[in-house]
């Protein structure tokens, strides 16, 4: 989570749980209901997280047009064993 000045921890926090809330709301409505956030190298993925960086840099075809899936590893902190990584949060961003 970008920790720049100027920012709002609160306004961040509440943009978070207004994502999640409309991503659970959107994933029971069509029947799949999410019953647990996913996990990546041992750590719970943030989903708003992963949204705003694949958007910021065009969405998921662009991403993937431009194998970007690894880069956006980095802003994850995911551990140094986690090959998986780059299919991970592209599989779970698709889903």
């Amino acid at each position: 989570m970008d920790r720049s000045p100027g920012k709002d921890p609160g306004r961040e926090r509440r943009q978070r749980q207004a994502f999640l809330k409309d991503l659970k709301d959107f994933h029971a409505a069509k029947g799949h209901p999410i019953s647990r956030f996913p996990y990546v190298g041992g750590r719970e993925l943030d989903l708003h997280h992963l949204y705003n960086k694949v958007t910021s840099l065009g969405g998921f075809q662009k991403v993937s047009e431009k194998e970007r899936w690894g880069e956006l590893t980095e802003h994850f902190n995911f551990p140094r064993g986690c090959t998986h990584a780059p299919y991970a949060l592209k599989q779970l961003y698709y889903r």
